[in-house]
């Protein structure tokens, strides 16, 4: 996969200094929190996956609040975005941070603009499944839809 290109570390630095990206993760962060307060298992689908800065937060509060009597729960991301590279980096870094969480944890790729597949049947590409809690987050991203 090699080193990030100069946009991705440009966005990351972007991240960093401005406030109005991290504030509109820090609110969805929340209310996904809420929502998925007992949960077992958790499904975000995330239509700006892009280089997954706005999740460890939400997955180290998840570990905070986990009933130490049941542990944390599993927690699925499907990230989209139109870079499969970048989501495979952005898949790596959240696995490995989830693991030093012990956080049952797994990322799933989906490569848009959508394809006939998911359009035909959004269920059976998403793997949705009844068990789980669903969210689906598009902070900054209804202009595109």
């Amino acid at each position: 996969m090699g080193v990030a290109p100069a946009s991705s570390a440009a966005h990351l630095a972007y991240n960093k200094i401005a406030p109005f990206l991290r504030f509109a993760h820090l609110t969805a962060n929340q209310a996904i929190l809420e929502a998925a307060a007992g949960a077992r298992r958790v499904h975000i689908v995330d239509l700006d996956a892009a280089h997954g800065v706005q999740w460890p937060p939400l997955l180290q509060a998840i570990c905070d609040r986990a009933d130490a009597a049941v542990g944390p729960p599993e927690v699925r991301i499907t990230g989209a975005g139109p870079d499969l590279d970048v989501l495979l980096r952005t898949g790596d870094r959240l696995r490995a941070f989830a693991s030093s969480l012990n956080l049952p944890f797994r990322f799933h790729p989906l490569l848009l603009p959508c394809t006939a597949q998911l359009a035909a049947d959004p269920a059976a590409c998403l793997e949705l499944h009844p068990d789980e809690t669903l969210a689906v987050n598009c902070v900054l991203f209804l202009h595109r839809l």
